[in-house]
């Protein structure tokens, strides 16, 4: 039998409640989001300009797009997670799947986070790098899998306060990564450990540059510890 679950069940399950706290501060994060995103050619908006934001989670770059004066569509199949954006002024919140959302009116598009990764194949990814046209931005962000890590390069913290410390261990799965996700958690007298595993797919960056740039969508790219973040003009 299985350990692992699919990416909706693992964090409905596991990292709905805690994903907030898993991004840390932020008014940092966002303010550092927007400097990067901007350095790779996202504009500010226009009048009138729609912004989508599929795979939004909690909202991280949904507030970007706001902050650029798009009109926001946030996108995300976890309940529990856009819970944190339902009052979020001028926002369209929606419950469901992303690659069944109307993109036609977009002026901008976003897949960031660990989104693309939680597609089932490359050929999803394809359907989400086909959203890009001319006069139309995608800005997309994901983790850079593609190289198998080994040993003790496996493990390594994603955060640590005083009352929680989030541990992960990636395990090769072929075309993906078992990614497992371990909450050490104080209540004030003792700790727990609360787990889960979940797949997450390898996606190469160079392919991703190439089939933007040969569907003739001029790309500027960066990566910062592991995280490639492009913008397709």
């Amino acid at each position: 039998m299985s350990e692992h679950t699919g990416p909706l069940e693992h964090y409905e399950q596991l990292l709905a409640s805690r994903y907030a706290w898993m991004l840390g501060e932020l008014g940092d994060r966002l303010a550092h989001e927007m400097a990067i995103f901007e350095r790779l050619g996202l504009p500010r908006a226009e009048e009138r300009g729609r912004a989508i934001d599929l795979g939004c989670g909690t909202g991280l770059h949904t507030r970007m797009f706001r902050e650029l004066g798009y009109h926001v569509c946030a996108v995300d199949q976890s309940p529990t997670i856009l819970q944190a954006l339902w009052e979020l002024e001028g926002v369209e919140v929606l419950l469901g799947n992303l690659l069944e959302v109307d993109v036609s009116d977009a002026h901008v598009i976003g897949c960031l986070g660990d989104t693309l990764t939680h597609l089932a194949d490359w050929q999803q990814v394809e359907q989400v790098l086909s959203m890009w046209r001319p006069g139309r931005h995608l800005v997309l962000s994901f983790r850079d899998l593609s190289v198998p890590l080994e040993g003790l390069q496996r493990f390594f913290v994603v955060r640590s306060t005083s009352e929680r410390i989030h541990t992960c261990f990636l395990e090769d799965a072929g075309t993906h990564v078992r990614v497992h996700d371990l909450f050490h958690e104080f209540d004030g007298e003792a700790w727990s450990l609360q787990k889960g595993a979940y797949l997450k797919l390898r996606i190469d960056p160079a392919r991703v540059i190439h089939t933007l740039e040969s569907a003739g969508a001029k790309v500027q790219s960066d990566q910062e510890r592991g995280l490639i973040r492009l913008v397709a003009s």
